[in-house]
C-alpha cells in the first residue's frame, strides 16, 4: 500500500523493525499483545526473558483476561531436563524473583505453569491457542491456575 509518504507498506498485524543493512526482524504478533493496566504488554519480550534463566528450556507467556486488570500474563515454561527433579514450588520462587528484578511491573507473570513441552502447530510456531484452551484459564471465576499441564506430541 503506498501512504501519504511516499512509501509502500506492508500490512502484516507483525511486529518488527529493519536494521541498517535492510534485514527485518520479527519481534511479535500484534494480536498475542494485550492490555494490563493501561499499559500494552508484550508476551514475546516476557517469553525471551523467561528463556534466559538457565533452567528454562522454552517457555511462552499469555494474556488471560481479567475482570481487575484488564488481562494478565500467566507464563508456560518447559524445563531443561538436568532440572526435571526439581521442586516446582522453588523454581516459581525463582521465576519470580528473577521478573520482580527484571521485568516492568505489568509484565510480570501472575502465575507460572510448567509443561512437559511446549505444543508447536503445523508452521512450527508455538501453538497459544492449544495452551489456552487446554490450560481452561478463566480469572473471573477463580485465582486457580493448574501448577502443570501436559501437551502431547
Amino acid at each position: 500500500i503506498l501512504h501519504s509518504d511516499g512509501k509502500k507498506w506492508i500490512h502484516t498485524k507483525d511486529i518488527g523493525y529493519m536494521d541498517e543493512d535492510g534485514n527485518i526482524f520479527h519481534v511479535d504478533r500484534i494480536k498475542n499483545i494485550f492490555m494490563r493496566k493501561g499499559f500494552n504488554v508484550h508476551p514475546s519480550k516476557i517469553a525471551d526473558f523467561l528463556d534466559s534463566i538457565y533452567f528454562v528450556k522454552n517457555s511462552t507467556v499469555i494474556g488471560f483476561d481479567d475482570p481487575q486488570e484488564q488481562a494478565v500474563p500467566v507464563a508456560f515454561i518447559e524445563l531443561d531436563a538436568k532440572y526435571l527433579d526439581r521442586n516446582i514450588d522453588e523454581l516459581k520462587d525463582e521465576l519470580k524473583i528473577a521478573c520482580y528484578e527484571s521485568l516492568e511491573e505489568t509484565s510480570i507473570p501472575v502465575d507460572f505453569v510448567f509443561v512437559d513441552m511446549i505444543p508447536v502447530n503445523l508452521g512450527g510456531k508455538i501453538d497459544n491457542n492449544k495452551i489456552k484452551n487446554e490450560a481452561n484459564i478463566n480469572f473471573s471465576k477463580s485465582k486457580n491456575v493448574p501448577k502443570t499441564l501436559k501437551f502431547m506430541k
